[in-house]
């Protein structure tokens, strides 16, 4: 592939600064690289233009914040560098170069698509199409050379990237990307009829929305903002791979191109096995979606926002719920006054209506409730039935009834053992000895005097 070239400037007899496809360079006339190693000195060359002098003493520190850099074929600065210049008060392309004053003009040659679809790309003054050479972000017209604004060459690059692919790469959903973005240069670009008609969504996330069928089964299906419900849930129900691309039509009647890149297409996969579920998968959904969803996709894609105040009216989900102390300034400590441990605590159940507390009458409820526990997470199964309520199998409320369990049991056996000491205790009599008191003196003969020792 041979590089084009286009001159911006001659500095001098001897140099050049050029145009390449990629990067603004230095070259010498005779073609020899200009190198780090020797940079040559403005009263090297004939005739030096004050560009020439200027860019040269600059030249070294253009180097040192690597705006300027080299390689095999010597100093080089890179086309997203120019920008630089501004910041650092440099602009010295405004010495040999205008911007440029062309729109541009965006066409379709073909349908969006198809393996033979082109972009008509033209730049324009009053209406005329304008002639000339582009290379980079600078156009020669004439003699003139103008310099591209960095929006206009980013568009044009863009479209002319997707002009040279081979057909078979020219997809569908690549093609109404690179429309897409030929869209958002409204300002700076004048678009056909064809290409202003199309409208095209390319969502950075997905949000979830639950479609229950005449069975009740459920079936997890995507949303997307801009786009009608109900035709995207349909669009997508009536596939049994993901699509690149979906064209629904809204309400309006207006088509909708939704184009779905690679990282949501495998989180629209893992939507789509979630397709008529029941029993436990459908609790599961119901209480948190992310049990459903297989766990290696991107979760920063599923926009959550929403999704719990959908499902209401389709069929009864599982509560979560938590074990939870009734008083729980009440130390624990403090067995003797405690009949029934149990009755300390509660079963706190999160609802529609708010948190609802559920007492234990004994401990063998709560031992009833660790059996029921035990026994779902055992065999995979979602939920349980307790007091009237249909309770969520987590791993939290798990361990919460374990420990309670342990904890009631514990403190019974304590408490009672506890008690039958006291009992004992109180029949015995103690002689309270005073250690280290060199006065006090035992004698055996006085009365009787003893000292309780207070329990505690």
């Amino acid at each position: 592939m041979i590089d084009s070239r286009l001159i911006i400037a001659k500095l001098s007899d001897e140099l050049r600064l050029e145009a390449s496809s990629t990067a603004l360079r230095l070259r010498f006339r005779d073609d020899r690289k200009v190198d780090s190693a020797r940079l040559p000195s403005w009263n090297e060359l004939t005739n030096p233009s004050p560009l020439a002098i200027r860019l040269l003493n600059k030249l070294p520190s253009l180097i040192e914040q690597e705006i300027a850099q080299q390689d095999e074929d010597g100093i080089f600065i890179s086309f997203p560098n120019l920008a630089t210049l501004e910041d650092i008060d440099f602009d010295f392309l405004s010495e040999c170069t205008e911007w440029s004053p062309f729109t541009v003009s965006v066409g379709a040659v073909g349908a969006l698509g198809r393996p033979d679809f082109l972009f008509k790309i033209d730049l324009l003054t009053s209406n005329q199409k304008v002639y000339g050479e582009r290379i980079g972000p600078f156009y020669k017209r004439a003699k003139q050379v103008y310099r591209l604004s960095p929006s206009t060459y980013r568009l044009l690059e863009s479209l002319a990237a997707f002009n040279a692919l081979p057909p078979e790469e020219k997809t569908k959903a690549r093609a109404l990307q690179v429309a897409h973005e030929v869209q958002q240069f409204t300002k700076i670009a004048v678009l056909d009829s064809y290409l202003i008609g199309e409208r095209i969504i390319l969502p950075e996330k997905v949000k979830l929305d639950i479609d229950a069928d005449n069975s009740g089964y459920l079936s997890l299906v995507p949303r997307f903002d801009g786009v009608d419900t109900k035709a995207m849930r349909d669009s997508f129900m009536a596939h049994n791979t993901v699509r690149d691309v979906y064209d629904v039509r809204n309400d309006d009647g207006q088509r909708v191109r939704v184009v779905i890149n690679d990282p949501l297409q495998a989180v629209l996969k893992s939507i789509q096995r979630v397709r008529h579920v029941g029993g436990d998968l459908r609790d599961k959904l119901l209480v948190d979606v992310r049990q459903v969803l297989d766990e290696g996709i991107d979760f920063d894609l599923v926009d959550m926002d929403g999704f719990a105040p959908r499902v209401r009216g389709i069929g009864e989900p599982p509560h979560r719920a938590k074990i939870a102390q009734k008083r729980p300034s009440r130390d624990w400590a403090d067995a003797q006054t405690i009949t029934n441990r149990a009755q300390e605590l509660c079963l706190r159940i999160e609802t529609e209506a708010g948190e609802q507390n559920v007492e234990f009458n004994s401990s063998a409820e709560v031992e009833e409730l660790g059996s029921l526990l035990k026994s779902a997470a055992a065999s995979g199964q979602a939920s349980v039935h307790f007091k009237g309520y249909k309770l969520f199998v987590d791993e939290s409320l798990v361990e919460g009834v374990r420990e309670a369990t342990e904890l009631v049991y514990e403190t019974t056996s304590a408490t009672s053992a506890s008690n039958s000491m006291r009992s004992r205790l109180r029949n015995c009599r103690y002689l309270l000895i005073y250690s280290n008191e060199e006065l006090r003196e035992y004698d055996e003969g006085s009365d009787e005097q003893y000292t309780e020792v207070p329990l505690s």
